[in-house]
């Protein structure tokens, strides 16, 4: 693979920057998932895309920046994923809501996230209001979602109901274990329709549970 070096021959084109950055952070985001926040370091990082330390470093200062930047985007994608995977297709829209909240937090990737995001060395504010700040978007798209089913119910009260949802499906992907692909989606197409089950029944239309 070619070693490409920024800064030798002038300034970079948006177009460069804007790949080395990407590739930086799809590098770095792999590793931070794979051996977790200390794992990752700029020398690993500069010999695995084969360029200096110091363009990561004109890029990223300092790794927290780098976790950041790295969290911030993918949380963003996970956000985009979820609402593309409910707007717009037929179908019950709470049902919808749980059954992709619930696939894209059991994926590897989500879980390692929520693991690092536990991590009492990383202290990064903004990526936790961030995270917050995604958390409140997705409980009030819920809330509107339960109310549609059942229109006379105070926001405050759904807006409770949606919270304890998404309470539900974080803790169950915290404690379930790690799975293979075959197993996980063996795993998914099991807990899935329950998981959709237990969150009518909290929203108030009472189905009976999937064996």
């Amino acid at each position: 693979m070619e070693r490409r070096e920024i800064g030798r021959a002038g300034r970079p084109r948006a177009t460069d920057v804007d790949t080395i950055e990407q590739r930086v952070l799809d590098r770095a985001w792999a590793l931070f998932l794979e051996g977790g926040y200390g794992a990752v370091t700029y020398e690993a990082l500069a010999h695995l895309e084969r360029m200096s330390k110091q363009t990561i470093y004109s890029r990223f200062p300092n790794k927290e920046a780098l976790f950041e930047a790295a969290a911030v985007r993918q949380i963003k994608a996970w956000t985009a994923q979820i609402a593309h995977a409910v707007e717009g297709v037929p179908g019950d829209p709470l049902r919808k809501s749980v059954e992709a909240t619930f696939r894209s937090q059991m994926q590897p990737e989500s879980r390692a996230l929520l693991r690092l995001m536990r991590d009492p060395s990383i202290k990064l504010a903004a990526l936790r209001r961030l995270t917050w700040s995604s958390y409140e978007e997705y409980r009030d798209r819920l809330t509107a979602r339960i109310r549609q089913g059942r229109p006379q119910l105070p926001v405050g009260e759904a807006q409770v109901i949606a919270a304890g949802i998404i309470d539900m499906i974080s803790g169950h992907s915290a404690r379930a274990r790690d799975f293979s692909e075959a197993e996980l989606d063996q795993y998914l197409a099991l807990w899935t329709p329950r998981m959709v089950a237990l969150a009518e029944r909290l929203a108030g239309a009472e189905p009976a549970l999937p064996h």
